[in-house]
């Protein structure tokens, strides 16, 4: 049984799973695993989908675009570690080629370092400047924009929150009387689609996470009480439940884009004060991806305390690697997401605290530090980071 598009379980696609499992064969083909976690031991064939190989966005590109459109997209593609993970999912692709024909300089700016928030944002305001361009639309401007992503953030929000990918009737129409005063949102935008069964959608799960996490960021930094602890309920009942994962990625990204450093820490300190874990690890990779969403947008180093913080976590994990050569925490927290190197690297206690483990006296520690530094030579230091690390460290 491959499911496409339905891939968290939820609503439709509910009954697919039910026939999957009495059948005969069972193969599950999911690219985001949500809730299937009891039906997963029962499948005979788990298989991973990859994306695109690098020959297949190829002939995309050149089925698609001009050829010297294609090879200018390509080569900025190739020059950008993170984009090139990003382009092997065909939604991305298509969003990638769309945004390079309409302004190649502006989506270099926005993705640059593998910015999947700049991508969507600047996806987005494409979709909305395309709208304004209808007859009748003209007058549209800013102002306007901003009422009806907020709309759309709600919306988003609220059905991630039910559940809901597949929105039902009931809450477009909650938000829309609660927000406007009308029973209906203005769906010819094309960012909310309507579905069968009175039911409605974003164009791609993407686009519901971004304005999910773009909304949240919004009520966070809002100066009335009542927005921030919406959003502080919000995060005490969800934020450790992986279908909420990307979402609160693009809610880090987004705070650090509107207030810097002073929106990222108001983020940490929600996320800490809704705490509800003993051990602490899922937090702390919460934590972890929200500071990779303020590193894809340029905001520089780590705050001293927040090293100490990694660190402290490093040397625990390791500290376990010495006793047992147990390396499941160490996995942990290099596994957490493919970019995790780019917070590790901003990151010069961390670094240091690698190269003496690489000098100790345990095989298994020596083993274990050399496979992360390893990871982390993928993404250099940045000068900052290299300016604080002592000679050896540097060498």
């Amino acid at each position: 049984m491959i499911l496409d598009g339905l891939d968290e379980r939820y609503g439709a696609s509910e009954k697919l799973i039910s026939e999957a499992l009495v059948g005969s064969h069972k193969l599950l083909l999911l690219s985001r695993p949500y809730g299937v976690e009891g039906e997963r031991p029962q499948v005979d064939v788990e298989m991973e989908h990859g994306g695109l190989s690098a020959g297949q966005v190829q002939a995309y590109l050149g089925q698609h675009m001009s050829r010297e459109e294609g090879e200018g997209l390509w080569a900025f593609v190739q020059g950008q570690p993170a984009l090139q993970q990003l382009a092997l999912v065909p939604v991305n692709l298509q969003i990638l080629c769309a945004l390079w024909q309409d302004d190649a300089q502006g989506l270099q700016a926005a993705a640059q370092g593998g910015n999947l928030l700049g991508l969507y944002q600047r996806l987005t305001e494409y979709i909305w400047r395309r709208y304004t361009q209808r007859p009748g639309n003209e007058g549209l401007g800013v102002e306007e924009r901003e009422q009806l992503f907020e709309l759309l953030g709600e919306v988003a929000l609220r059905g991630l929150g039910r559940g809901e990918i597949l929105i039902s009737a009931a809450t477009v129409r909650e938000v829309a009387e609660e927000r406007s005063g009308r029973e209906s949102l203005p769906r010819e935008s094309g960012l909310l689609l309507q579905a069968a069964g009175r039911r409605y959608q974003f164009p791609h799960l993407t686009f519901q996470e971004y304005f999910a996490g773009r909304q949240l960021a919004i009520g966070l930094l809002s100066e009335e009480g009542r927005a921030r602890e919406e959003v502080m309920q919000y995060l005490r009942a969800h934020k450790y439940k992986p279908q909420h994962r990307v979402m609160l990625s693009f809610a880090g990204g987004e705070v650090s884009r509107r207030e810097g450093r002073e929106g990222l820490e108001k983020l940490l300190m929600a996320l800490g004060e809704s705490a509800s874990e003993v051990v602490g690890v899922q937090q702390l990779l919460l934590e972890l991806r929200c500071v990779e969403a303020w590193l894809r947008q340029g905001g520089g180093p780590l705050g001293e305390a927040y090293q100490r913080r990694l660190t402290g976590w490093l040397e625990e994990a390791l500290r376990q690697v010495k006793r047992g050569g147990d390396t499941t925490l160490l996995e942990l927290l290099e596994g957490t997401f493919p970019s995790l190197r780019a917070v590790l690297a901003e990151t010069s206690a961390v670094l240091e605290a690698l190269l003496k483990a690489a000098r100790d006296s345990s095989e298994y520690v020596r083993s274990a530090a050399s496979a992360a530094l390893g990871e982390l030579s993928k993404a250099a230091p940045s000068e900052a980071v290299l300016e604080d690390m002592d000679a050896d460290a540097r060498a």
